[in-house]
């Protein structure tokens, strides 16, 4: 599966796909959307990005924990590259 989510000021989104052919094309299977809360809508730039995440993983986790091959996510903010070599996380990171 390939997952490309992204976020806005208003909301998350996100596109489940998966490779299909000899030369790879992507094939959608779902979709996924929502509006942000009032409160959601007050994050950093970073933390919306990483809400779409949490609330896509939530969304299709049947799909992406009992997937015979490892899963890409696809996301167009450069900052959450931090997250993987970041010793100290907040509270909406961790």
């Amino acid at each position: 599966f390939v997952v490309e989510i992204n976020a806005s000021s208003t909301g998350v989104g996100a596109v489940l796909s998966q490779r299909h052919g000899s030369a790879p094309k992507l094939i959608p299977c779902a979709y996924f959307s929502r509006k942000l809360k009032q409160a959601e809508q007050n994050y950093d730039m970073g933390n919306p990005e990483l809400l779409a995440m949490k609330a896509t993983f939530e969304e299709w986790r049947h799909w992406l924990e009992g997937a015979k091959f490892p899963f890409t996510l696809l996301t167009d903010h450069h900052n959450l590259e931090y997250l993987r070599s970041a010793k100290r996380l907040n509270h909406r990171q961790a």
